[in-house]
């Protein structure tokens, strides 16, 4: 890396070579100090950056020329996401990832000074499951230990379309025992034959939260469960 504590500013450079003077090879070679190489910083007719070591970072922010710390780093994993990091402690601001998706760095909060506007939204504990509408109960969440809350929004229907069940419940626990499921609404067409239940079960070491329909809906008929984890 260059010493750029070392490098002559403008207005020196055409102190060198003004009238009447006689630039050293010295001279020229801080000249050419200052100028951008397209082969020594990799740039030809647009901007490319490139780095020698994984996870090296391509661009680094400084309050001033001189500090060695970076305020922010901008670099490529091998995954060929995009990050942002925080010079300090060198942690994860923002990845971006090729396949448009965007994340945002463990643990740090986020504060957005304005309205959120979505189609949907996932928890941290979510993911959309496919669960049997069999009659039988499934785990959702196996092995919690409290205190945990969790928000279950599930729903399903038949394919001839005359049984639909849609639930919205809080589950929470504490000290490793359920302490209540409660349900927030759910709806079906003909009544109780398609109701979701969803309901904390002990077990050695935490609890289980598990699912089912009210019966068995028929082959191949399943349940879009989501879990949030608000706790």
């Amino acid at each position: 890396m260059k010493d750029f504590t070392k490098q002559k500013t403008r207005d020196e450079l055409k102190k060198y070579f003004g009238a009447g003077q006689k630039p050293t090879s010295e001279d020229f070679a801080d000249l050419i100090d200052s100028m951008v190489n397209i082969v020594d910083d990799h740039i030809a007719g647009k901007l490319e950056l490139a780095t020698e070591q994984e996870n090296d970072a391509a661009i680094e922010f400084k309050k001033r020329v001189i500090d060695k710390q970076p305020v922010w780093k901008i670099a490529m994993d091998k995954n060929e996401c995009l990050i942002i990091r925080g010079g300090q402690d060198d942690c994860k601001i923002l990845t971006l990832h090729p396949n448009k998706k965007i994340e945002l760095g463990a643990g740090n909060d986020v504060i957005v000074n304005g309205t959120i506007y979505a189609n949907s939204f996932l928890g941290k504990h979510s993911g959309s499951s496919k669960i049997a509408a069999d009659g039988q109960w499934h785990d959702i969440i196996a092995g919690s230990k409290g205190p945990k809350a969790y928000e279950i929004i599930a729903g399903c229907e038949t394919f001839n379309n005359f049984n639909f069940a849609l639930t919205k419940v809080i589950a929470t626990q504490y000290d490793n025992s359920p302490i209540r499921v409660r349900k927030k609404n759910y709806s079906w067409k003909t009544i109780g034959a398609s109701k979701i239940q969803v309901k904390w079960f002990p077990k050695e070491g935490g609890c289980v939260l598990r699912i089912r329909s009210h019966k068995n809906l028929g082959n191949n008929i399943m349940m879009d469960v989501h879990v949030n984890e608000l706790y």
